[in-house]
């Protein structure tokens, strides 16, 4: 397999295993949780398909990050672009090796009813929480690193990636107001999870696009002698 076929496989197998909540919904167990993390608490349906599909992600993850990275120096916004995803990879993989410590049901380390500031901070700063909120927030800035990578050149990127920045954003800030009004954040997460797998996916596209755009970009010398000339 070719590298262009492996970064292509990766990043569509990624983008689908961070996403595996959906098949709560093909086997009618757990679509209603408050969190997607509860999917995969001891003893739940398919706990362990879920903790598998959250390791596997970040594997997946990882090894694309390493794929496209850029060679020599390459643009800053890629190699940051590369980092973000590495970032996401990483906490997939924690994700996937923990347990939610904020869940009904679950021993928790902080009080899950506690919707103050105070308490929300608790919430967001220990173990499980921590590595998804470290994810989701790579996520949004690698969509961002990518938007500036396709500037100027491949506006189609650069809208598509200025979307899903901006929309995983919008979510996580979402996420905290819910949680302080002590409603029901389910839908938002679930929405979050898919901007991200859309990111994901879209990773070896547009870092494939600015690569081309590169190669064929005369070099500044070159550039300088045509305007003399």
């Amino acid at each position: 397999m070719t590298r262009r076929a492996s970064e292509a496989v990766l990043a569509l197998g990624a983008a689908v295993l961070y996403s595996s909540f959906l098949f709560s919904y093909a086997v009618g167990s757990g679509q209603r949780a408050d969190f997607v993390s509860q999917l995969e608490l001891p003893g739940a349906p398919y706990a362990g398909w879920y903790r598998a599909s959250d390791v596997l992600a970040g594997l997946a993850l990882l090894t694309l990050a390493w794929l496209c990275r850029p060679a020599g120096g390459g643009r800053v916004a890629v190699r940051w672009a590369c980092v973000m995803a590495a970032l996401v990879g990483a906490g997939s993989l924690l994700d996937g090796s923990t347990s939610m410590d904020c869940a009904a049901g679950a021993r928790g380390t902080c009080d899950l009813g506690d919707h103050s500031v105070l308490g929300l901070l608790h919430q967001l700063v220990v173990g499980h929480t921590l590595s998804g909120l470290v994810g989701f927030a790579a996520a949004g800035l690698g969509a961002a690193c990518c938007a500036r990578a396709s500037w100027p050149a491949h506006t189609g990127w650069l809208r598509v990636h200025i979307v899903l920045a901006a929309g995983i954003g919008m979510c996580g800030l979402a996420d905290v107001a819910l949680l302080l009004a002590n409603t029901d954040i389910g839908l938002v997460e679930r929405v979050r999870i898919v901007l991200v797998s859309t990111w994901i996916a879209s990773i070896p596209w547009t870092i494939r696009a600015v690569r081309r755009d590169a190669h064929t970009r005369p070099a500044p010398a070159a550039r300088a002698g045509a305007v003399r000339s």
